[in-house]
């Protein structure tokens, strides 16, 4: 434990010292800003010419404001990730650290830990202000932002430890269309399953069977939610879905230790 706990501090240095995390910080400002206008405005909505509550909207546009934060920190944690070991590996880091006794998958993750710490703390910062802006301006409860918050730390390993597999082959633009194309595409799923069409026939094909078997991004993060709507018609079935989404942080993992133990580092 303490030669992980060491190279995941050589690993943070590493990733603190990279310009993507200032711009970053610079991104979580502005966001930070935007969210503030956002998370007490009162929407107009309308059906049908009917004007619709705002407190019954209300808490619909925090589950989505919510909700694409979440993503957006997903997408940070895998763009962190898509050549935090790869550079270890080509500037020699790598061959320093592997001649200790120190194991592979040990190296792999602890670089790995590396930029979900950065990542964490983003998503700390911004889920936790847009929480607490909505909890006391919409009041809403609490909980389920908590649950959102722990399905976004799973999504977030899952696709950095997919990323950082991915880039010991795959070249970084590579690795970051497949971040947002992983993300965008498991979002759509989502939201196809989440607000179903009036058509059956148009739910079906290859974005339900990624919403029912692919790895929960947004779909954790808004069955989590769901209390917030109304519960009648959004599906609240946080728990397994949830499951689901562990089991896919684990497999993204071992791929990630599989991927690394077969690479030579010279």
């Amino acid at each position: 434990m303490s030669a992980f706990l060491l190279l995941w501090r050589e690993a943070l240095l590493d990733a603190l010292r990279r310009k993507l995390v200032f711009a970053i910080a610079a991104a979580s400002i502005l966001s930070l800003m935007v969210l503030d206008n956002c998370a007490g405005c009162a929407p107009a909505v309308t059906t049908q010419g009917v004007p619709q509550d705002a407190a019954n909207v209300q808490p619909l546009l925090g589950i989505a404001l919510l909700t694409i934060v979440g993503l957006w920190v997903v997408t940070l944690a895998g763009l962190l990730a898509s050549d935090h070991l790869a550079q270890a590996i080509e500037d020699g880091h790598a061959t320093a650290a592997l001649a200790r006794p120190v194991r592979r998958h040990e190296f792999a993750f602890a670089r790995l830990a590396g930029a979900l710490t950065v990542a964490f703390a983003a998503g700390i910062v911004l889920m936790g202000m847009t929480s607490f802006w909505l909890v006391t301006r919409s009041g809403v409860a609490l909980t389920p932002a908590l649950l959102a918050g722990a399905a976004c730390a799973v999504a977030c390993v899952t696709v950095a430890a997919l990323a950082m597999a991915a880039s010991l082959t795959l070249p970084r633009i590579a690795i970051w269309l497949l971040v947002f194309g992983l993300v965008f595409f498991t979002t759509i799923a989502a939201a196809t399953a989440f607000f179903p069409s009036s058509d059956p026939a148009s739910s079906g094909g290859f974005l339900r069977t990624l919403d029912q078997f692919g790895p929960p991004i947004a779909s954790a993060m808004l069955r989590a939610l769901a209390p917030w709507g109304p519960s009648a018609q959004l599906p609240s079935d946080f728990a397994a879905v949830f499951a689901r989404g562990l089991v896919w942080a684990a497999a993204s993992l071992g791929v990630l230790a599989a991927a690394f133990r077969r690479i030579e580092v010279r």
